[in-house]
């Protein structure tokens, strides 16, 4: 319960991290979000949502996804940081907090987030045993979870 407490306070902390780098203008919110292929859609939990959405009220229109993969953790990320600087998105990870980013190295998993315009997008890899302590029932423990928020200010 505590793991499951910490993971969803990190993952809000990286989205609230993410609002701080939005600017002003408008855009279509899902136009340019990578989509990694390799993957099937699982769903996102109601309660987790919730809990991100009480940390989030400042973020309009927000999207929520969810995936399952076999694919490896880097090749996921590699995908997605290719992906969203040859679409003309800025890079913002460097802003997440040493604490995190060694949390997540501890992990073993990776959480990026890139701003485009108003739009913010925050990826975050975890392994299915942390998968499930969140919610989500539809990925095994030798799978992958990457979950995608999709968000405009």
């Amino acid at each position: 319960m505590l793991r499951r407490l910490a993971l969803t306070c990190i993952f809000a902390l990286l989205l609230s991290v993410t609002l701080a780098a939005c600017g002003n203008i408008k855009n279509t919110l899902l136009e340019d979000v990578p989509q990694y292929s390799n993957s099937t859609a699982v769903e996102f939990p109601d309660t987790f949502k919730t809990q991100l959405d009480a940390s989030l009220k400042s973020i309009k229109d927000k999207k929520y996804e969810a995936y399952k993969t076999a694919e490896p953790t880097t090749k996921i990320k590699d995908f997605f940081v290719e992906s969203f600087k040859n679409s003309g998105w800025e890079d913002k990870s460097g802003k997440f907090e040493a604490e995190t980013k060694q949390l997540m190295s501890q992990l073993q998993t990776f959480a990026i987030m890139y701003q485009k315009d108003t739009k913010i997008a925050t990826v975050m890899s975890l392994s299915g045993t942390e998968a499930a302590q969140l919610g989500f029932k539809e990925v095994s423990p030798k799978e992958i979870l990457y979950l995608l928020v999709i968000g405009e200010r």
